[in-house]
């Protein structure tokens, strides 16, 4: 029977069991393999061809032999002298025929068929240290990545010299949480190859995971006496002597990266930033106003000091500082593009900085579409409309720049300009076809100018897009599709959406009240409705669309009372100015005998609904008769 193809993350049960199975008969099978290594080679490959499924089971197992046993105790296998096996160069030929065929069967996905050729490879080669290799990355392809473990372990047995197995094991006792080992082999990696540099890097974070700061700066210090410092390396010895508490040191090693790059300042402005991380605004002060005596018009410097002063609630001085990096030519438009977006969050400084800034700003970089896109985002929180005149200019430079694109919707969104937004969201996409919330933007503007058809192919290609990667969303919007199913009267597929939408978030309030609300509207399923409703207003106790929804399932049971008390509340918070709840609390009120209430209910509903005369006629005539009109 034919099998078809394994996805390479994973494994069907049925297989990964063979996988297993095969490995604990290998366990069993090291001594019996040293006296068939004896018979005809010949003769085991004709026995195997013929119980070719019986020795399968036997297959994968082959590889966890005694000499491994002492792997689970995390102690090093010692290394048996290698003898030289001389393989007839037709035994070589199969060898290499059923090797080629097993990588070949792995690509494949089909693990079962890669691990039988690999099998005819050991019987071949036992003592071939590829063949263990491949073993453990089919255990790890499965998920058993102690027995890749071991395998591995095996492999460097045998080539103890080769580095893509040694790095292979390290990364095996990483994935194991065995920070020893995995230290212990990058050690060896790195006696054999000094040259690799990010080992060095990688011996140095397994130390600091395992608490070991020392020999963490050590790995460090050795790759500086190779290579010289950096400021990667001066941050990770700085954050390592701070873990050992001992600052002094810490700042020795920024003074010498300072005394390795005199003429770069950010690194002089580094040691000032560290200090305020730590707390030391003195220092810190200190530190960037030793940098402006030599530097008076360092960009970085008196960037850090201004925004020190806004911290100490020095605003002036500090907003003085950063409106001189701002308008200075020579600053980097990265640091230009910071101190805005920092200034933009907090509304007070945001007013201390006028439009010639982000006119010069743009005016020094005409190319840059962000220099627009923030003069538009200050325009707007200004009421301003020509901000989105600034949005278009961005786009004009560069309209692959997604937030170009989302900035336009939500303007036209903020308005509510459903024909910008339904227009804007069609040109995004054009650029982002694989962008999900303007799909979810673009079916709404649909919604909103009675394009259904639209709305829903957009919705649908959202959730296309996200499929089960944003299940909040696929919920909200497989909601709206049901509240659009029922502004167009197609009921059944409104509460086919709204079940699906519970499917992908049971905890969708909104559309636990809206289907629990239609369901009480035509009567149906009132016991679902009531569960569906109380889930809703269990989460949102004083929202009074959802406590009129409960009030008014309770309503159609008969049960007036219950009804009454949830009306009440609904009234209480907020829902006094709700024609719906109102009219609902009228209804209740007469069906507990209090009528000339239940009237100035009903009236004061009609008051509100009067405009819609036609849509509105058995609340009109309550309002006018004072008696209760079944709909």
């Amino acid at each position: 029977m034919k099998r078809s193809a394994e996805p390479a993350d994973s494994g069907t049960p049925e297989k990964n069991k063979k996988m297993l199975i095969a490995n604990n008969i290998l366990l069993n099978a090291k001594t019996q393999r040293r006296k068939e290594i004896k018979t005809s080679r010949l003769h085991v490959f004709t026995s195997f061809a013929l119980n070719y499924r019986k020795t399968f089971f036997l297959f994968l197992i082959l590889f966890s032999f005694p000499v491994l046993s002492s792997f689970g105790k995390g102690k090093p296998v010692a290394v048996l002298q290698k003898q030289e096996t001389v393989i007839p160069a037709e035994e070589k030929r199969k060898f290499d025929y059923y090797f080629l065929e097993a990588l070949r069967q792995k690509m494949l996905g089909k693990r079962d068929a890669a691990a039988d050729n690999l099998l005819r490879c050991y019987y071949i080669d036992p003592e071939n240290a590829a063949v263990f290799s491949e073993l453990a990355n089919l255990n790890i392809s499965i998920g058993h990545i102690p027995l890749a473990k071991k395998y591995m372990i095996e492999a460097v047995r045998l080539e103890p010299e080769n580095f893509w197995m040694k790095q292979a094991l390290a990364q095996l006792y990483l994935q194991n949480k065995e920070y020893k080992l995995a230290a212990e082999v990058s050690e060896e990696i790195l006696k054999k190859h000094p040259e690799k540099k990010e080992y060095y890097y990688i011996l140095a974070s397994l130390y600091a995971q395992m608490q070991q700061p020392q020999k963490a700066i050590l790995a460090l210090d050795s790759f500086e006496e190779r290579n010289g410092t950096n400021e990667q390396v001066a941050l990770e010895k700085f954050k390592l002597y701070i873990s050992a508490k001992n600052q002094k040191k810490a700042f020795n090693e920024i003074d010498k990266l300072i005394k390795a790059f005199p003429k770069q300042t950010k690194y002089q402005s580094l040691k000032g930033d560290l200090y305020l991380a730590l707390g030391n605004e003195k220092e810190a002060e200190k530190t960037y106003r030793s940098v402006l005596e030599n530097y008076p018009n360092d960009p970085l410097a008196t960037n850090q000091l201004g925004l020190l002063y806004i911290r100490q609630g020095k605003t002036t001085e500090g907003l003085a500082l950063l409106s001189s990096v701002l308008q200075d030519k020579a600053t980097d438009y990265e640091l230009k593009k910071n101190i805005l977006s920092y200034i933009s969050q907090d509304s007070v400084l945001a007013t201390a900085v006028n439009d010639t800034i982000y006119l010069n700003i743009i005016k020094s970089h005409p190319e840059e579409e962000l220099s627009y896109l923030i003069y538009a985002a200050y325009l707007l929180d200004k009421n301003k409309e020509e901000g989105i005149e600034y949005i278009r200019k961005a786009l004009e430079i560069n309209p692959k720049y997604e937030d170009s694109w989302m900035m336009l919707v939500n303007y036209y969104s903020m308005k509510n300009d459903t024909t910008g937004m339904l227009n804007a969201t069609r040109d995004a996409v054009e650029h982002f076809p694989e962008n999900s919330e303007l799909y979810y933007a673009m079916g709404s503007a649909a919604r909103l100018k009675k394009e259904p058809e639209t709305a829903l192919w957009a919705w649908r290609k959202a959730i296309a897009l996200v499929k089960d990667q944003n299940t909040l969303l696929s919920s909200v919007i497989q909601g709206q599709i049901g509240d659009l199913y029922m502004e167009n009267h197609q009921k059944q597929e409104a509460y086919l959406a709204y079940d699906t939408a519970l499917i992908y978030n049971e905890n969708n309030i909104l559309v636990l009240n809206n289907y629990a609300y239609f369901l009480s509207l035509d009567n149906e399923n009132l016991s679902k409705a009531e569960r569906m409703s109380g889930k809703a207003v269990a989460a949102d106790p004083k929202n009074p669309a959802y406590l009129d929804t409960y009030a008014w399932i309770y309503f159609k049971q008969g049960d007036y009372l219950l009804a009454q008390m949830y009306i009440e509340q609904a009234f209480a918070n907020g829902g006094n100015t709700d024609p719906d709840v109102l009219e609902h609390y009228g209804d209740i009120l007469y069906k507990t005998e209090n009528k000339e209430k239940a009237r100035k209910m009903w009236q004061a509903a009609w008051e509100l609904k009067k405009e819609n005369e036609k849509e509105n006629i058995i609340l009109k005539k309550k309002a006018e008769e004072g008696e209760y009109v079944e709909k």
